[in-house]
């Protein structure tokens, strides 16, 4: 995530940038399916981080930016948020 220090959140958009432009190419038509996992330092929805999301708007892995740019690459590279589709709005730290 961005952590707290303004000179990685400039990191964090080209790796974000990366991220996307790879995940589009490995997900294209034509390709084995993509399964990407693992500990990906964003709580994507409001739902994500507890009854409480305004306490987070701020920090890291849940700034507006990390949220969007992490929707554009689910949305752009044909991902699913699996845990999501499987629990849908169900309250839960999924970070935890």
């Amino acid at each position: 995530n961005n952590g707290a220090n303004p000179d990685r959140w400039e990191r964090r958009r080209l790796w974000d940038a990366r991220m996307e432009a790879f995940v589009k190419h490995h997900n294209a038509p034509g390709r084995k399916p993509l399964i990407w996992c693992g500990d990906l330092n964003v709580a994507h929805r409001e739902v994500d981080v507890g009854p409480q999301p305004e306490m987070f708007v701020h920090t890291a892995g849940f700034t507006v930016p990390e949220r969007q740019r992490f929707g554009q690459i689910l949305l752009k590279g044909g991902l699913v948020d699996v845990y999501r589709a499987l629990h849908g709005d169900r309250q839960a730290f999924t970070w935890r």
